[in-house]
């Protein structure tokens, strides 16, 4: 059918989405991306209306343009200069909890692995105190829930190897499937990276609870790629909390 795009989600489950004027919707995004990342700071003028446009798309999706919404979010608070500005804080505190809450319905591997990518970005940005405590308990269990599902479809993959009708065909898919895994990973480490970069050892307490899971990615029964970001998730820790990662010694 023409200006529909049908999307599976599993279970033998579909909706479908017309897509009648979201091409127009799409483009008029990627201009106001464009202004947003050419014009910086004079851009300024235009954000609070720019954010209210956008942040309500992080709920809807759309095939056309998955991510000109969240990467325009991303750059709201490079545009309003000082990190420390009540403008800028009232800004995020809009966009945060909405942000925090569509990474972790998302269930298209692209989109959330620019949802990711954004919430990095503006952590770097905003520094220490861009997360409350609830919004950091939210993280960390979006964090752990990712965590899970990447060691758990490690493991049926593996399964999936074993079973009789496995084929050349199999192996590509479940290679796809490692990629996006991969992805994902990437933007889990980027975001440990940035917490521990902008909170020094105040981040500790968090990764605490992820230790678990920076721990297995280093065994030597895990792919090259599990090893590569617990080995760069622990670089972190020692680079940024100095003396204070002497206690995980015996992790590492």
């Amino acid at each position: 059918m023409e200006d529909w795009t049908f999307v599976s989600l599993g279970n033998e489950q579909n909706f479908g989405i017309r897509t009648t004027g979201l091409e127009e919707k799409a483009a008029a995004c990627q201009m106001l991306v464009c202004y947003a990342r050419e014009l910086k700071e004079h851009f300024v003028n235009y954000v609070e209306e720019t954010v209210k446009l956008m942040v309500p798309l992080l709920k809807f999706y759309s095939m056309t343009s998955p991510c000109n919404g969240r990467r325009l979010l991303s750059l709201s608070p490079r545009v309003c200069a000082d990190p420390g500005s009540e403008y800028l804080q009232s800004t995020w505190s809009y966009i945060c909890p909405n942000l925090l809450a569509a990474i972790s319905v998302e269930i298209d591997v692209d989109v959330k692995i620019d949802l990711l990518r954004s919430l990095a970005r503006c952590i770097e940005l905003l520094g220490v105190g861009c997360l409350n405590n609830e919004q950091m308990q939210e993280l960390l269990q979006i964090m752990i829930k990712s965590f899970s599902g990447h060691f758990e479809r490690q493991e049926e993959r593996l399964a999936r190897r074993k079973e009789e009708d496995y084929d050349e065909g199999v192996e590509e898919k479940l290679e796809d499937q490692n990629d996006d895994d991969v992805y994902i990973l990437e933007r889990l480490g980027d975001i440990i990276h940035v917490l521990f970069a902008t909170h020094k050892e105040g981040f500790i307490p968090v990764f605490n609870q992820l230790l678990p899971y920076a721990s297995k990615l280093l065994s030597q029964d895990h792919p090259w790629t599990d090893q590569q970001w617990g080995l760069c998730i622990f670089d972190d820790l020692i680079e940024y909390t100095g003396s204070a990662s002497l206690s995980f010694q015996d992790t590492f």
